[in-house]
């Protein structure tokens, strides 16, 4: 096994994914990480979404250590919340939409809404 091999193997343990879901979320075939992972070569077009998951340019991830390299994001909401959610912004007028989002912008920026006045 090649070191790029290790490295796609190393990455794909370390994101908890099967060969299946690695190639979903790249837009190949199994059939293809399958083969990386046995030595062939892989191309530079997608050597950058490898790159990208493991939170490294391109020439980290070849030759640095993918180990301890990617932090594993929380899944996103689910479709319960996102229904919540969207009732919600039914019942609200588009002024109180924009107060939400102005004191959502405010949170992501590390303000207070009392710091926007």
């Amino acid at each position: 096994m090649t070191d790029t091999a290790q490295k796609i193997r190393d990455l794909r343990k370390q994101l908890s994914l099967t060969q299946a879901e690695l190639a979903e979320r790249l837009g190949v075939a199994q059939s293809t990480v399958a083969r990386w992972e046995r030595g062939s070569e892989i191309s530079q077009e997608n050597l950058l979404p490898l790159a990208k998951l493991a939170g490294q340019t391109v020439d980290q991830f070849l030759n640095g250590d993918v180990t301890g390299a990617v932090t594993k994001t929380s899944p996103g909401p689910s479709e319960d919340a996102k229904r919540r959610f969207m009732a919600a912004l039914d019942k609200m007028t588009p002024d109180e939409i924009a107060s939400e989002l102005r004191a959502i912008e405010a949170r992501v920026a590390g303000r207070t809404p009392a710091d926007q006045r």
